[in-house]
This record gives C-alpha cells, structure tokens and sequence, in this order.
C-alpha cells in the first residue's frame, strides 16, 4: 500500500514542478505568448477531464441496463436442459435479445464519446500548438514580440 502511494506521490509531486517550470520557462521567453498557451492547455485539459468523467459516469449507469440481459443469458445457460425441455429457446432468445436493444445502442453512444475522448487525448499538443502559433503570428505583426519568442 505504501509504495503504491509512495509512486503515485512522486507522480504527481513530479507533474507539478514539470508544469510550474513549464509555465516559468514560458513566462521567461515571451511573457505575452505564454498566457494563451496556458489558457488553451487549460481548456484541453478541462475538457478532457469531463469526458473523462461523464464516460466514468456514464459506465456504470450502462453496467446496470445490461444487467438484465446477462442475467437472462447466464441462466438460460445455467439450466439449458429446462429451456430444452420446455422448448423455450425461442421465446428466451427474444427477450434477450429485446433485453440487449437498450445497452446496445447506448454502448454504441458511449463509443462515439470514448472515441471524442481519444481524439482529444491525440491531439492536444496540435491544437495547443496550433492556436500558440496563431496567436503569436498576430503579435509578430503587430510587433509585440519575435518570432524567437513565439517558437520558445
């Protein structure tokens, strides 16, 4: 238990000085650029973040609707000699499959949203590039800073 939170401390005790001398280099370099650097990787990061979570959320509320048709399938196993006898494949078989519909269209949801999750993950750094270099050619022309600057 220890060294798992000794190794997590260090994770995040080593995220937070990469990101405050991240941001002090920035500041260094070109004062003006720097703030919009860190407001866009502000913005990514929270949106991540809320993806993160309301697919989190969003899991666990799926795990539950599937419930039913797992049990269903798990028991229609479990006693395939009665279901036999009985002769009641068919009628299991629709409502499983009636039972599925739900959890298969909201897994469908939930991976267009993983997929969003992804993408945002993937490119982070562009975007946040591609605004910084945006914004900096604005201050290049309008001569408030260098292009040395802007590329630090």
């Amino acid at each position: 238990m220890q060294a798992a939170l000794d190794q997590r401390l260090a994770e995040v005790l080593q995220s937070l000085v990469s990101l405050l001398i991240g941001i002090s280099i920035a500041f260094y370099f070109g004062w003006n650029v720097a703030p919009i650097c860190i407001v866009t990787a502000m913005i990514l990061v929270v949106l991540q973040t809320s993806v993160t979570n309301y697919l989190k959320r969003r899991a666990m509320r799926d795990l539950l609707l599937a419930e039913d048709a797992s049990k269903l399938a798990s028991e229609s196993i479990a006693y395939v000699r009665t279901v036999q006898m009985l002769t009641k494949q068919r009628t299991l078989y629709a409502r499983f499959c009636l039972s599925s519909k739900i959890p298969h269209r909201l897994s469908i949801v939930r991976g267009v949203w993983q997929a969003l999750s992804y993408a945002l993950m993937n490119s982070f750094v562009s975007f946040n590039f591609s605004i910084a270099y945006a914004f900096g050619l604005v201050l290049v022309r309008g001569h408030y800073t260098t292009p040395f600057a802007v590329f630090q």
